[in-house]
C-alpha cells in the first residue's frame, strides 16, 4: 500500500473504506490511537497523494467505521474503488491532452 493508500481519499467512498477494512476495525487500539496510526500511515507511506486540505481522521470516524466493519465485501469494495480511481486517472489524462 506504500505510495497508494492515500489515493483512496480521492474517491467518494474511500475515506469511509479506510476506517472499515479488516485490520483497522479489529485493531487492539483505542479509537484515538487508531486515528493517529492511520494519519501517520498516510503521511509516512503516501504523502504525495494526500489531497490538498486533507482533514486528519478522528477518533469519532474510527468508532463509526468499527460499527460497520467490512468483512466479505471488503475485496469487492476495494476493487470498485480501484476501478473508480482508474477511470478518474483516464479522465485526467484525457483532459491534460
Amino acid at each position: 500500500m506504500a505510495h497508494q493508500v492515500a489515493r483512496f481519499l480521492e474517491v467518494p467512498e474511500g475515506r469511509s473504506y479506510l476506517t472499515r477494512v479488516p485490520g483497522v476495525t479489529n485493531a487492539a487500539l483505542s479509537d484515538d490511537q487508531l486515528a493517529e496510526l492511520l494519519n501517520w500511515t498516510l503521511a509516512t507511506f503516501d504523502p504525495e497523494h494526500l489531497p490538498e486540505g486533507f482533514r486528519p481522521f478522528t477518533a469519532a470516524e474510527m468508532a463509526e467505521g468499527r460499527r460497520a466493519p467490512l468483512v466479505s465485501e471488503a475485496a469487492v469494495l476495494r476493487a470498485k474503488l480501484e476501478e473508480d480511481l482508474r477511470k478518474q486517472d483516464e479522465a485526467s489524462a484525457r483532459d491534460a491532452d
